[in-house]
């Protein structure tokens, strides 16, 4: 498995990380987002059977930054 992180603005960007190993990394990658960006921001954490297919994808955990 690979777990790749989606970063969403309230604006409606968006934008892919770099593939993760596990679980608990991907995570830690999702809370580092969270505390350096200044906006409001959505991190959904998703698996990956192949990390060539990004249409097969389970999410695995959201963070949100409200304010």
């Amino acid at each position: 498995m690979y777990y790749r992180l989606k970063i969403q603005s309230r604006l409606g960007t968006s934008f892919d990380g770099p593939l993760h190993p596990n679980t608990t990394i991907a995570i830690d990658a999702a809370n580092t987002m969270l505390r350096v960006h200044t906006a409001p921001v959505r991190v959904e954490v998703h698996e990956l059977h192949s990390p060539h297919d990004l249409r097969n994808t389970k999410i695995v955990k959201t963070l949100e930054k409200l304010e």
